[in-house]
């Protein structure tokens, strides 16, 4: 009979059994093995967005995971309820605007006063126009880049841009977004305090306004401070004033959309439209 070395037969006795991974060979559970019941596990929380769609990848992007580690340690350092730490947080983001506040007002003064030349551009172009024959494609081609020209030229005469005119509502907008998308974050990652952190009629932040009454507030502050704020504008300044009309139509157009949101996203709203 054979005889094999001890490490052969040492190799043999640690060697899978083959035949029970066979995928042919029945098998049955052991009532031997442990089972778990289900119903006595803690429940899990609520999971966030499938992070493979876009929305959830800005949903657990950078900036509004930042936002919303401001706004909890702003409320764990000062021990403010909710509503407060929102509207101090406000009131700081909205100081570190100023600059840009700021330019936007020399940019608008600076627009006023090439005003004149941009009404004369205006009753040009109307004028150069009724004089072209109808379907002349060439001719308003020619004469509409020659206003345009004249337009750009009136602008670098007074070191304006027309985007410097809105760099405000363009800076605020993506901060308001963001805020608004961190708060929807506190609430489906359970941040503590929020059903207890309002104030009033609104003492949930985490749900909608029952009564309606933050959603008019913002929405009609938001309206007359763009009729305040472009109050000014020139005749000449059609751009502006379609920018101006159209921000407000979306505001009431969007109004039962908006209405829905968590009542802390109006604190922030609210806070940041009676500040100007």
């Amino acid at each position: 009979m054979a005889t094999f070395p001890p490490s052969l037969r040492r190799a043999h006795r640690l060697a899978p059994d083959f035949a029970l991974l066979s995928p042919y060979r029945a098998f049955s559970v052991s009532s031997s093995v442990p089972t778990t019941n289900l119903s006595s596990l803690p429940p899990s929380p609520l999971p966030l967005e499938d992070s493979t769609t876009w929305h959830a990848w800005i949903y657990d992007s950078i900036p509004v995971q930042g936002m919303q580690g401001l706004l909890e340690t702003m409320q764990d350092t000062t021990g403010f309820p909710w509503w407060a730490s929102i509207v101090v947080s406000t009131l700081a983001f909205r100081v570190a605007l100023l600059p840009i506040v700021r330019y936007q007002a020399h940019a608008l003064a600076r627009l006023a006063e090439a005003g004149p030349l941009l009404v004369a551009l205006n009753q040009a172009l109307s004028k150069r126009l009724d004089g072209i024959r109808p379907g002349d494609v060439k001719a308003t081609t020619a004469t509409c880049k020659t206003y345009a020209a004249g337009i750009n030229a009136a602008l670098k005469v007074h070191q304006v841009g027309l985007l410097a005119a809105v760099a405000s509502p363009l800076v605020q907008l993506p901060v308001f977004i963001t805020f608004a998308l961190a708060n929807r974050r506190m609430i489906d990652t359970s941040a503590p305090g929020l059903e207890t952190g309002g104030l009033a009629w609104f003492e949930d932040l985490a749900e909608a306004d029952p009564l309606l009454i933050l959603p008019a507030l913002c929405l009609g502050s938001t309206y007359m401070n763009l009729e305040l704020g472009f109050a000014r504008l020139h005749e000449s300044q059609t751009i502006l004033r379609f920018l101006k009309d159209n921000l407000q139509l979306l505001l009431i157009l969007g109004a039962p959309v908006s209405s829905t949101l968590p009542a802390g996203v109006f604190v922030y709203w609210f806070t940041s439209s009676l500040y100007g």
